[in-house]
């Protein structure tokens, strides 16, 4: 998807409830641009799935006979005990068949830690990790994703340093810590992302250049570094501090997407 696709689908799903921002569908188009460009193809995968506002969103990333698979635990909340979402099933098949393009092969309604590899299949080019946030839910899920992933497929964690949910980033460190073959490759927009050493190095490289985030309109008023993390090189993707909204710099931002706006609705209208 083209950052102007990734924009128009935001905006029609605006009112779907969850929470997946704009700036995290453009962060992992990057990364999907880059998987078509070097022919990697997979399905994915996402465990919870609450109204479906992300899971359209990678509906939309497949090609071909490519396909989205899901789990969560829907109605039975009773078995939600880190209270993280509320999923429900009906809003979710309902938006995927107003929002959606492709219907959802497999839907597992129960806690991913009964999902196996055998059950849900291999080689998924991505695993959008977002269900149970206990440190033991998100490692399980961290474990079973590493079984599945394609050779150059990527592990998506949300909330990974949330401080509400210190269960998630407990989960990453002691994962990152015994599997030294994975790296934390790049964070940002509430979302780490996870991929085989090899692999990381280039979704890094890929990151780093200047043309591939001002494609992705992932630069100002955010900046991009390399930082430590566990022992790996990881980018991390930051909103600069004290922003202000009086400054030249930031006029001529926002001067320039009025007029990026305007000339995109035009665009439309031919």
């Amino acid at each position: 998807m083209t950052p102007k696709e990734i924009k128009k689908l935001a905006k029609k799903t605006q009112n779907v409830g969850g929470w997946f921002d704009v700036e995290s569908a453009l962060f992992i188009g990057s990364i999907n641009q880059l998987q078509k460009d070097k022919n990697i193809v997979g399905d994915i995968y996402e465990i919870g799935v609450h109204f479906g506002k992300s899971a359209i969103f990678f509906n939309h990333l497949l090609k071909g006979s490519e396909n989205l698979n899901v789990c969560d635990i829907f109605n039975n909340q009773h078995l939600n005990t880190s209270n993280s979402g509320f999923g429900n099933k009906d809003f979710f098949l309902q938006n995927m068949k107003t929002f959606g393009k492709k219907e959802v092969l497999i839907l597992s309604e129960c806690l991913s830690s009964s999902l196996t590899p055998e059950a849900i299949g291999k080689n998924y080019r991505m695993f959008h990790i977002d269900g149970g946030h206990t440190k033991e839910e998100a490692l399980y899920d961290l474990h079973l994703a590493t079984q599945c992933l394609h050779e150059k497929g990527i592990i998506i964690v949300d909330d990974p340093f949330r401080h509400d949910w210190p269960g998630v980033t407990e989960a990453i460190i002691e994962f990152l810590q015994n599997n030294s073959n994975f790296s934390a490759f790049a964070v940002g927009f509430n979302k780490l992302l996870i991929a085989k050493k090899e692999a990381s190095q280039e979704y890094l490289t890929y990151l780093q250049n200047s043309v591939t985030r001002e494609f992705y309109d992932l630069t100002y008023p955010y900046s991009f570094k390399r930082i430590k993390f566990v022992n790996r090189q990881m980018g991390c993707f930051f909103h600069l501090p004290q922003v202000n909204p009086k400054s030249l710099k930031y006029i001529v931002y926002k001067r320039i997407k009025k007029l990026q706006k305007r000339i995109s609705i035009k665009a439309d209208k031919k």
